[in-house]
C-alpha cells in the first residue's frame, strides 16, 4: 500500500471515529423508535446490556415467554429511555 493511500485511509477512519464518538446513542431516540431499539442502542454500546435483567422483568410482569416480552417492547414507541424501562 503506498503512502498516499495509507494516509487517506487513516484520515477517513479518524474522521469517521470523530464523527461517531461525539454522538450519544440516546440522542437518536425519537417517538418513532421502538422501546427495544432505544434500550439496545443505549445500553449495548456501553457494555451494560444484561439480557438476564430483562428476562427477570419479563417473569415479574408475568409474560409466558421472553420472546413475547421483546415483541411487545418492539411494538411500543414511548420515545424515551425513561418511558421504555420496564
Amino acid at each position: 500500500m503506498n503512502t498516499h493511500v495509507r494516509r487517506f485511509t487513516l484520515l477517513c477512519a479518524a474522521g469517521l471515529f470523530a464523527f461517531t464518538a461525539g454522538a450519544a446513542p440516546a440522542q437518536a431516540a425519537n417517538n418513532r423508535a421502538s422501546c427495544v431499539g432505544i434500550i439496545v442502542s443505549t445500553y449495548a454500546p456501553a457494555g451494560m446490556l444484561d439480557v438476564n435483567d430483562y428476562k427477570d422483568a419479563a417473569k415479574d410482569l408475568e409474560y409466558d415467554t421472553f420472546g413475547r416480552f421483546v415483541a411487545d417492547g418492539a411494538r411500543q414507541h414511548a420515545g424515551s429511555l425513561e418511558d421504555c424501562e420496564p
